[in-house]
């Protein structure tokens, strides 16, 4: 029989060495498990993201049908911050909150909203109603600057 080297210990393995890769192991399937967590809620969370986006650009119409600006200018911009908004339907949204401040006199921030709209637009294809809404609240906004 052999005499067991003096570098190792009879057992084969240093028991320190032997409780670090124990350790190690658990802490690394413990972070595993906690990655496909996060991953599972959220690839669950996004379809109802998604599920949703599409009733509050309904709740937003509701509520301007019924007159309520300020709560449907809130939805509306909620429904506009949400991710991959394609930008047709948000150049036409963006266009809705503007007439809707538009309509509530406050031709400073329609614009704002009027010029994302027309930046959403395809390459020079500016619906000529949003031309002059544009220009009705340039207009405006002019007049309202020159007052001293």
């Amino acid at each position: 029989m052999t005499e067991p080297s003096p570098n190792r210990p009879p057992g084969g393995v240093n028991p320190g060495l032997k409780m670090f890769v124990i350790g190690l192991t658990v802490l690394t399937v413990g972070a595993f498990f906690v990655f496909f967590l996060k991953l599972f809620s959220t690839f669950m969370n996004f379809s109802e993201k998604k599920e949703w986006k599409d009733q509050r650009l309904e709740v937003a119409e509701q509520l301007r049908s019924e007159g309520l600006t300020e709560q449907a200018i809130a939805q509306y911009v909620q429904y506009l911050d949400q991710e991959e908004v394609d930008l047709k339907v948000r150049a036409r949204v963006s266009q809705t909150i503007g007439e809707l401040y538009a309509g509530r006199e406050n031709c400073a921030e329609a614009l704002a909203w009027f010029y994302q709209a027309r930046e959403a637009q395809p390459a020079g294809d500016v619906p000529a109603d949003l031309k002059s809404a544009i220009a009705a609240c340039r207009q405006k906004v002019r007049r309202t600057s020159e007052i001293p």
